[in-house]
């Protein structure tokens, strides 16, 4: 191994000295499995993630529609496509059917209320728990405008 350093200044009085090596020479052999290292274990995982939906906060009119992609075979022959994709929704009726394993499925998780609208089409508006993004420009242009 090439001998580097590298000089970093430490104080007034000097400099300090550090080695460092390229990543090719710590590279021995390929390191899979559960031993990666010297005295290093790998131990291999999942990562689990749970969240909570709070559907209340546009009032208690909101739901919870399951967007699916599936496939549709196409039987009249009068195309030369022999399926085609579109998506079925499925608007959750309980909170027990709102329950998802996600998986290798394409699918879209929508929280909707569909008594509010908006031009921007964003299907629940803030309410006095969410903030709308016009809201924090109008508030970040008056501060630019101070400055």
């Amino acid at each position: 191994m090439e001998e580097v350093f590298l000089a970093l200044p430490s104080s007034r009085r000097g400099i300090k000295k550090t080695y460092f090596s390229k990543q090719y020479d710590q590279i021995k052999d390929e390191a899979h499995g559960t031993l990666v290292a010297e005295n290093t274990i790998g131990v291999y995982h999942d990562h689990f993630i749970n969240y909570y939906l709070d559907f209340d906060i546009d009032g208690d009119a909101n739901s919870f529609v399951k967007i699916n992609l599936v496939t549709k075979k196409i039987t009249n022959g009068k195309t030369p496509r022999k399926s085609y994709w579109t998506v079925e929704k499925e608007t959750v009726k309980t909170e027990l059917d709102a329950r998802i394993l996600l998986g290798t499925k394409p699918m879209e998780l929508r929280p909707t209320n569909f008594f509010k609208y908006n031009p921007m089409l964003k299907v629940i508006p803030p309410s006095s728990r969410a903030r709308s993004m016009a809201s924090l420009h109008r508030k970040m242009s008056r501060v630019w405008r101070a400055i």
